[in-house]
């Protein structure tokens, strides 16, 4: 047994010889679990040259996540490492795991505001250490070491006066109990026979509100009972999260061979559980490593207004802090496979459930077992559900996504000739598919948005693939993005309906906090909205894309750009939105666009309609409506799923005229090359009230 620093001298946890001790076991379970494609929770990989470690990037990952793989530990046998060089394996490792990115947010507060918080993570970091080596080789002692560590710390925080720090050591410590068996360790608020679940609606009307809620994984992977237990502490990535779509597809043979279903008490719209499909997926969060599962339908009283819109606050962070996020695009009626399309791509919660996670994993329908892959210009590597006698498979978000854009083909074993590989070709469409109007506007959007997580222009492709979802409650709209932008806000200040009401007040806050006003111009082609003209008339409509197609490929091809410079300001009282940008006066051109010779010198830009505006040159700038803003450059994606092209009108404009009761309002947007703003017409940084 190891030796913990006194309550005295907390400063060293672990003396030299036992923290390399903990990092050669640390390497050792790691080359162990490799093989079985786990990806450990660590921002970089570590990579070995001449005996020096250094921190690697990996491709095909963001910059920003928080579980890339160690791939590179093979360039020196570890068995040449000295005491301090195990040392130093250690502190990197410790640096890693402690630096990962992580945005503490207002309802994650603890560690932050810990004074001892070195030595809050030192004890996290040892706790993880010890777990790893649980889940490689689940040995109890491992996990009785972990809490060993924890539970010092927590009662030398507790000592110190900081027992917000000390309490959420003490909740990792039962979490981790319940992994090791201990069922006893967590509050259970909920526990039904697995028999009793199909006969009547599972109801958490007894259970206590505003608290984090969880299916505890095993009981019900085993088929022995559902059991819910509860935390008043997010158990940051101690968890997976469920996303799927409430409506999904339907059951394969409902009359001739109906599945076990559940259903939850006042989830209107909501289909059935399949028990099966909810079985896989514990057993998907079991390999993953995580005792517990969140599924919005069983872990929100869904008949409690104030318990919900206490979790629709919150629900950005338990995205945000899950280990990983299991998608199910076809909703929990059954998995779908590879082929079938699905509406997941279409729904408005989906969008954060995709971009907040650390990771996403699609999980799906496989027969084909644990033998072979998907090969695009990449290898994609599917990992097979174990002990799942329906037959599942995970695959990573990204690279389905990426796969569903070019041709991709499934390799096999051959059945009479083991040595030889079978190929066919297989359309992967469950994120998203080519056949339906929109298809692959979705697909961009979504790719943008996970693409620029973290970086500028994440707001611009957030905007653009929200808009284009829809949702039962039309306000979800907003308030399934607010926390992707850092506002919470409190549903229960809108109706169900009040989809405008709360973009304002989103609009309001970003703009508030110093953010730009980058839902400018997000989907340019299409006509502004009749209420709020500075947003598309989807956002009013909230039917999403189909039938706002009239110049298809335009919008197919032309939205693979973020917008880099959009205006700053502020909403007013009125809910008028005040940009300042670069104003200048326009009007319509008198000539023919094909009397507009490229490349020739003229000052005027493009409207989508393929209407020419010319900049009225008046000393001084603009003087009277009609305007045009400049709104910004647009910025290609560069993500290699797409080619990437030169676009001499790289400039985004929002064109204004009067709205008949002496305000602006958008009527349209247009493009145009950077020559056009030398012209003398433009105002500089000129501030606009538009609605």
């Amino acid at each position: 047994m190891f030796v913990i620093g006194t309550m005295e001298t907390p400063e060293k946890i672990l003396d030299k010889q036992h923290q390399g001790n903990l990092a050669k076991q640390f390497i050792e379970g790691w080359k162990v679990e490799r093989h079985r494609g786990e990806i450990w929770k660590l921002q970089y990989p570590l990579q070995l040259s001449n005996g020096i470690l250094s921190r690697s990037r990996v491709p095909g990952h963001t910059s920003n996540t928080t579980s890339i793989s160690l791939l590179h530990w093979n360039q020196q046998t570890e068995e040449d490492f000295t005491e301090d060089e195990w040392c130093s394996v250690f502190m990197i490792l410790h640096s890693l795991y402690v630096d990962t990115p992580d945005k503490d947010d207002e309802h994650n507060l603890p560690l932050r505001k810990a004074e001892n918080r070195p030595l809050v993570d030192d004890a996290t970091f040892l706790g993880f250490l010890w777990e790893s080596m649980y889940d490689v080789r689940p040995q109890v002692v491992y996990i009785e070491r972990a809490v060993g560590v924890l539970e010092h710390v927590a009662a030398f925080m507790l000592h110190q006066k900081e027992e917000e720090a000390s309490h959420l050591l003490l909740s990792q410590c039962k979490i981790l109990r319940l992994k090791a068996g201990d069922v006893n360790s967590m509050t259970c608020v909920l526990n039904l026979p697995f028999e009793s679940l199909s006969k009547s609606p599972v109801s958490l009307d007894e259970v206590p509100p505003a608290r984090y809620r969880f299916i505890d994984a095993r009981p019900f992977a085993d088929g022995t009972c559902l059991r819910v237990v509860e935390t008043d502490i997010l158990p940051k990535d101690r968890y997976v999260a469920i996303s799927y779509v409430w409506k999904g597809v339907p059951p394969l043979n409902p009359t001739s061979n109906p599945p076990q279903t559940m259903a939850i008490k006042s989830a209107f719209n909501a289909d059935p559980i399949s028990l099966p499909a909810l079985r896989t997926a514990c057993r998907a969060a079991i390999q993953l490593h995580c005792p517990l599962l969140w599924l919005d339908g069983l872990c929100i009283k869904q008949g409690d207004e104030d318990d919900k819109a206490w979790q629709i606050q919150r629900m950005f962070s338990i995205y945000q802090h899950c280990r990983v996020c299991l998608i199910l695009p076809g909703g929990l009626s059954r998995l779908v496979t590879l082929e079938e399309e699905t509406n997941w791509v279409s729904r408005a919660w989906t969008l954060q459930e995709a971009i907040a996670p650390p990771r996403c994993k699609v999980l799906f329908s496989w027969r084909y077992g644990a033998g072979c892959i998907l090969e695009s210009l990449f290898s994609l590597h599917v990992e097979y559900v174990e002990d799942d006698e329906s037959g599942a498979g995970m695959a990573e978000l990204p690279l389905l996504l990426a796969a569903s854009s070019r041709a991709t083909h499934l390799l096999t074993v051959s059945k009479d000739d083991p040595t030889v590989k079978v190929r066919q070709k297989v359309d992967i469409n469950l994120i998203v598919g080519d056949n339906r109007p929109g298809d692959r506007v979705q697909r961009n959007a979504l790719i943008g948005a996970l693409d620029l997580k973290g970086k500028e222009g994440m707001a611009s492709a957030i905007w653009r693939a929200a808009m284009m979802r829809v949702a039962y409650r039309p306000v979800d709209m907003i308030l399934s993005i607010m926390g992707m932008f850092g506002v919470s806000l409190d549903a229960r200040d809108f109706g169900h309906d009040d989809r405008l009401e709360a973009a304002l007040a989103l609009m309001r806050e970003i703009l508030a906090r110093g953010g730009r006003a980058e839902w400018l111009g997000v989907i340019p082609n299409l006509p502004p909205g009749r209420v709020l003209s500075t947003t598309p008339v989807i956002l009013e409509l909230g039917e999403g894309l189909e039938g706002h197609f009239e110049d298809k490929d335009a919008m197919e091809t032309g939205l693979l750009w973020w917008l880099q410079g959009a205006p700053t300001g502020f909403v007013d009282n009125d809910g008028f939105v005040n940009v300042t940008a670069p104003v200048a006066s326009v009007t319509l051109a008198v000539c023919e666009a094909s009397e507009i010779i490229p490349g020739q010198t003229i000052d005027s830009i493009r409207d989508y309609q393929h209407q020419h505006w010319a900049i009225i040159n008046t000393n001084g700038g603009a003087s009277s409506p009609p305007f045009a803003v400049h709104l910004g450059e647009k910025k290609n994606y560069l993500n290699g799923s797409y080619p990437t092209w030169f676009d001499p009108e790289n400039n985004l404009f929002m064109l204004l005229d009067e709205d008949g009761n002496g305000g602006l309002q958008v009527t349209a947007y247009a493009v145009g090359k950077p020559e056009v703003l030398l012209s003398p017409g433009w105002s500089t940084d000129r501030t606009i009230r538009v609605k």
